[in-house]
């Protein structure tokens, strides 16, 4: 897992640098319904402004 965050959707996005094999194993621990995985070249800080 490279990234993790929520969109304003509220879909919890994870990505990886395997999506294919991630995926299935993401979605089966934690439920399909409200994931999305994708690739992440890298991680990267992600900071809140408020």
């Amino acid at each position: 897992m490279r990234e993790v965050g929520v969109d304003e959707a509220g879909f919890v996005c994870v990505g990886v640098d395997d999506p294919t094999t991630a995926a299935p194993l993401l979605k089966k621990a934690f439920g399909a319904r409200h994931i999305e995985v994708g690739y992440a070249e890298q991680a990267s800080l992600l900071s809140a402004t408020g």
